[in-house]
């Protein structure tokens, strides 16, 4: 438990050190938008508020892995605030969503806020890199969006599968290569309707409340592949912890296996089987 601790910490401190470079670094040096349309910096943070409060908690063996809309705001915010303002907008955002509404504290709280801080530049610095001096509602615009929204979605799956490492122990590969999928294709798909809602904004702000509608059943669609995704790895874990127990016969090696599984199965963090023999009780711990 120390050392993962210690490795979490280790971890945020590597992230926050990331973010001061980048910001006294590339970032102060960014140029505004470009465009006549600006959105101020509080209305981003209260947009950050809500993708991050209305999460879909995806359980990942004792930790919890959110998918969001977070890249709505992400997008809007380099298209339409700028790098500092954008950085200021999700720190707000996120703080305020994490504390009042999920109630996050010590590690977990210090984690996800340089998370955040960290997506928020990487993705200022990946626009920018990308668009040049090109106009960010040409094509190049859409690719320097789409490329930003990307690296940003695969470096904090990467950091957060990290975490998950320190504090969980080994992570499969399978469910290494599925969190990024899942990732990168909720980032396109999120980041498709952000360029939308520039275009609504930027051209005609009178129907932006149909982006809502949409944004509302991508939440219902995102929350329902939750729901199934848990229910297959119950079943899988079930049908794992079954097999094995079938094909145990009493080793020393096999109970371990089934204590093991049977940690992973009820995401406990030890298991104990009491024997109870003619003498006292043996305890095999697991």
């Amino acid at each position: 438990m120390r050392n993962a601790r210690a490795g979490t910490l280790a971890l945020t401190g590597a992230m926050l050190v990331a973010v001061a470079a980048l910001l006294l670094g590339p970032i102060r040096d960014l140029p505004p938008p470009a465009g006549a349309m600006r959105m101020p910096w509080p209305v981003l943070a209260v947009l950050f508020a809500a993708a991050v409060r209305f999460s879909v908690h995806i359980q990942f063996r004792r930790e919890v892995h959110s998918v969001n809309l977070v890249e709505l705001p992400l997008v809007l915010g380099l298209h339409l605030v700028g790098p500092l303002g954008l950085v200021a907008a999700q720190l707000t955002g996120s703080l305020a969503a994490l504390v009042v509404g999920s109630r996050q504290t010590g590690r977990k709280l210090a984690f996800n806020l340089a998370l955040s801080l960290l997506e928020a530049c990487l993705a200022s610095v990946v626009f920018a890199t990308v668009l040049g001096a090109k106009a960010p509602d040409g094509s190049i615009g859409l690719a320097a969006t789409f490329t930003a929204v990307l690296a940003t979605d695969l470096v904090s799956a990467a950091l957060v599968l990290a975490a998950i490492r320190l504090n969980d122990g080994q992570v499969a590969a399978r469910d290494v290569v599925q969190t990024l999928i899942t990732g990168a294709v909720a980032a396109v798909t999120t980041g498709s309707l952000a360029l939308v809602a520039v275009v609504v904004v930027r051209h005609d702000r009178q129907v932006a409340w149909l982006l809502l509608v949409v944004a509302g059943i991508l939440f219902l669609a995102y929350r329902a592949y939750a729901s199934l995704r848990e229910q297959h790895e119950r079943l899988r874990r079930l049908h794992r912890f079954a097999r094995m127990v079938v094909r145990s016969e009493g080793s020393v090696a096999a109970t371990a296996t089934m204590l093991a599984q049977a940690r992973d199965l009820l995401r406990a963090e030890l298991a104990e089987l009491i024997v109870f023999t003619a003498g006292r009780p043996r305890v095999r711990t697991g």
